[in-house]
């Protein structure tokens, strides 16, 4: 059945119970200094993403250490590559000419042209070491702003290789271990970043600001279902059903959120509305019975 978003505000004399809902996830009463629940234990409150352990952070920190240092390095043999009257006699072999741009083999030297550029290059290594220096503090800190800067940092070190092979100033083997280790640490930064999700919200029945429209609380219910937050997931679910009435899914999702607040009853009328707006839907008659069964065990 197709769902309309179409932006429809809660009528005025719309209320949700908040007491039956006092804690998010089993609707047990909320109280005490920290607020708990008095049904389930639980504190209610939610960490949005699990902090990892340190001791992965501390590598991530020590492994940008060792990119800011590897660009200062590289910086310096350029700038020696530069200021040297010609290559040293050790340097004229194959392998060292796979590391070394072949710009520095030409007869004439790399000439002044590209001595700019080399020159250049060389400031932007030192200014790549500093900024990885900086942002290895920054990731020890948890701060939250070099953590995404660190992505363009890495963008800015791919840079580097790039402009010393267009130019022959750099050799095919630095530049390939290079991108080998941006990929790699970029990686890294995508796994560490639930260590910079460090904000933690007191959750309760109330609804959530922002949403206007009946899909925008049912997708949010959606979405305390699936951390387990049943009561919220209710509240929500109750809203939409009230906005939109003939949603088959809006009700079912509401009996499901009942039931598991074992408020049977309710979540049994919840099915009965589902299944009378699609009767032919046999997964939602086999809900709507095993609801009438549990209750009448209970």
């Amino acid at each position: 059945m197709q769902m309309l978003d179409i932006e429809q505000p809660p009528p005025e004399d719309l209320f949700v119970e908040i007491d039956p809902f006092g804690c998010p996830y089993c609707g047990g009463p909320v109280a005490g200094g920290p607020p708990q629940c008095g049904r389930c234990g639980r504190i209610v409150e939610l960490r949005l993403r699990r902090r990892p352990g340190g001791a992965a952070l501390g590598w991530l920190v020590a492994f940008f250490l060792a990119l800011g240092i590897a660009a200062w390095v590289h910086g310096l043999l350029l700038a020696q590559l530069i200021d040297a009257p010609q290559l040293p006699q050790w340097m004229d072999q194959a392998l060292v000419k796979l590391v070394v741009g072949p710009a520095f083999y030409n007869p004439d030297g790399i000439g002044d042209r590209l001595a700019d550029i080399a020159t250049f290059l060389t400031r932007v290594d030192y200014v790549v070491a500093g900024l990885f220096l900086a942002a290895a503090a920054g990731l020890a800190l948890r701060s939250r702003l070099v953590y995404f800067a660190a992505f363009f940092l890495l963008i800015l070190l791919a840079a580097v290789p790039v402009a010393g092979l267009l130019t022959g100033l750099t050799g095919w083997v630095p530049a390939l271990f290079l991108f080998g280790l941006v990929a790699f640490a970029a990686r890294w930064l995508a796994d560490m970043a639930p260590t910079f999700e460090w904000q933690t919200r007191a959750y309760n029945a109330d609804l959530d600001r922002g949403l206007k429209t009946h899909v925008d609380y049912y997708n949010r219910g959606q979405h305390y279902a699936t951390i387990e937050m049943w009561a919220k997931a209710a509240a929500h679910w109750k809203i939409a059903t009230q906005l939109s009435s003939r949603q088959a899914q809006y009700h079912a999702a509401l009996a499901m959120a009942l039931a598991h607040l074992e408020y049977r009853a309710a979540a049994r009328a919840a099915a009965e509305r589902a299944v009378a707006l699609v009767p032919d839907d046999s997964a939602l008659r086999a809900f709507r019975d095993s609801l009438v069964e549990s209750e009448e065990t209970s």
